[in-house]
């Protein structure tokens, strides 16, 4: 059985009814719906920001408000707190057989002078499957690296986007599932490209997390 919704196709992932509509026409679904073709889509998704390690740590990181626009100031990391911890529960949307990317809108804090400079972010990732009882990792974590270059005597506040790839299985066969605990961290680290470093921190505003979708439901 398909429905289909303008050039959108959606198809039963399960065997039996999936979908029940009342008197008043309301419809609701009692499994996952697949979607195909250009059904298929991305989603973003806010993991939380662990604010209970920010509070512990007397408040390290910096938190930093430019007009209406709430952020943590990172230095560069050196053994001082000065990282950012989120989780995660995978949703069940996602099609389970795709790279997750870390999506991450930044800050300079200071204007740059006239020379080219760069900025390196890193992202660290792990998870743990709680419905096999796996017992959380205490290492083994991986890390991406991103360098971005910053135009030539940037403003203060100049905005930036900064992409990370967490390749969902690299660990195969312990590939990341859906409802599994996502944990991220990230810091600001030394920067490993040609130019020179920054002046100043990094204001870190935003972190996504944007899964191939294939399917409505949980």
């Amino acid at each position: 059985m398909l429905i289909v919704l303008a050039t959108a196709t959606y198809s039963q992932q399960t065997l039996g009814e999936y979908i029940e509509v009342d008197a008043s026409g309301k419809s609701t679904f009692t499994n996952d719906i697949l979607m195909s073709d250009s059904g298929a889509t991305t989603i973003e998704i806010r993991p939380t920001l662990n604010t209970t390690i920010i509070s512990g740590q007397s408040n390290v990181p910096t938190a930093v408000t430019v007009g209406i626009c709430p952020g943590y100031s990172l230095p560069i990391w050196n053994s001082d707190n000065e990282e950012l911890y989120f989780d995660i529960a995978v949703p069940q949307r996602w099609d389970g057989a795709s790279d997750i990317t870390a999506h991450i809108h930044c800050l300079l804090a200071s204007a740059q002078d006239a020379n080219a400079h760069t900025f390196q972010l890193q992202l660290t990732w792990d998870k743990f499957t709680t419905d096999d009882n796996e017992i959380v990792p205490a290492s083994g974590e991986h890390d991406v690296g991103v360098n971005t270059n910053t135009a030539i005597s940037a403003n203060q506040y100049t905005s930036y986007s900064v992409d990370f790839t967490i390749n969902y299985d690299v660990d195969t066969p312990d590939d990341i599932l859906a409802r599994d605990n996502l944990l991220v961290r990230i810091r600001r680290i030394t920067e490993t490209g040609d130019n020179t470093e920054i002046a100043g921190e990094v204001i870190i505003t935003h972190l996504g997390l944007v899964f191939n979708r294939d399917k409505i439901g949980e």
